[in-house]
């Protein structure tokens, strides 16, 4: 039998009554909480990148000329024990690394930075992140490649007098210390090298034991953020998961509360279909702040005409700060009823 594929007019008239039907709840949401001068902070994912290339200089100072209170990076390790940015341990994802040097992959296929040193890495040239079959992830969005190149954690501190902070997250922590580098112990120093104040950073992570190593061991005095992503996300080669489901929990916030200041939760589990969800009141009962990701103005249910009624639901709820692609639409719906961000 043949299967029913619906007709392009039948899809745009489904798509308009949810939109129709988004648009009316997020109103009435809007205005469920009382009116409040309350701005919430906006955590620039991996830079302004929806318009340059996530991870760079390029889109990190693109970010703080927007206005963005912080500037968020991912951090890995190259061959030489240098720190840069990267989403990935692999590189292939976001530079043409694979056609430079073909002939030092690993036999999973990736070529990691941790291979490379920095003085290789920053010959290759950045593209627009793609998928493992070689389609870009986001294909509709416009990203300037001009002057991009792979960026050290030293150039990213070089903004520190640009008026945003860092939000930095040591990538796989476990899997660099197993391949003989204590990526967490290095970011520190770095930090104190460049004299980066303790109210200026956030560090975090997907990792409880990391961050409460950081915390403990390692002393670091910077606010820390636990990421909770879903309980079959791996985080590393080798398969590393957690049990998010358990930190979720008010049992779970309470020890959060322990070794950090906020939770930095998937979007999916701070919204609850088309309101916000009780995980919310739950962390900022136990005194932890909540920090969703990621925020995606370009994205169905939060692009235009939504965008502003939803901030205005994340304001509602206190949630006090947002990864975000796009942080210059959010900065700008950002503000209090006089007009000016907090």
């Amino acid at each position: 039998m043949a299967s029913h594929v619906p007709t392009w007019s039948l899809y745009k008239k489904s798509m308009a009554k949810r939109q129709l039907l988004t648009t009316f709840i997020c109103v009435f949401c809007a205005f469920l909480w009382p009116e409040t001068s309350f701005a919430l902070e906006v955590i620039a994912h991996r830079g302004a990148s929806a318009y340059a290339p996530e991870n760079t200089l390029v889109s990190e100072k693109l970010a703080q000329k927007m206005g963005a209170d912080w500037l968020e990076a991912d951090i890995v390790s190259t061959k030489d024990h240098q720190l840069i940015l990267s989403h990935d341990l692999w590189l292939e994802s976001t530079t043409d690394i694979s056609r430079r040097f073909p002939g030092r992959k690993r036999r999973d296929g990736h070529f990691y930075a941790l291979d490379f040193s920095l003085a290789e890495l920053k010959t290759l040239s950045l593209k627009p992140r793609v998928e493992a079959d070689g389609q870009r992830a986001l294909p509709d969005r416009k990203i300037d490649l001009t002057g991009a190149r792979i960026t050290t954690l030293t150039e990213l501190l070089s903004l520190k007098n640009g008026g945003a902070g860092f939000y930095l997250e040591p990538k796989s922590p476990r899997w660099h210390r197993r391949n003989g580098f204590d990526i967490s112990k290095a970011l520190l120093a770095q930090l104190r090298a460049a004299k980066i104040p303790t109210q200026r950073a956030w560090l975090e992570c997907f990792d409880p034991d990391e961050l409460k190593r950081l915390r403990t061991d390692l002393r670091s005095p910077y606010r820390q953020t636990q990421l909770i992503g879903g309980n079959d996300e791996k985080f590393d080669p080798n398969g590393q998961r957690f049990d998010f489901d358990a930190m979720r929990t008010p049992s779970g916030l309470n020890q959060i509360k322990r070794y950090a200041q906020a939770v930095g939760p998937r979007l999916d589990f701070v919204v609850n279909g088309l309101s916000i969800s009780n995980f919310v009141v739950q962390a900022h009962a136990v005194g932890l702040g909540v920090h969703p990701y990621v925020f995606q103005t370009d994205r169905f249910p939060f692009a235009p005409p939504l965008t502003q009624n939803w901030v205005r639901v994340f304001e509602r709820a206190r949630i006090e700060a947002l990864f975000t692609d796009q942080p210059d639409v959010v900065k700008k719906l950002a503000t209090d009823e006089h007009g000016k961000h907090r």
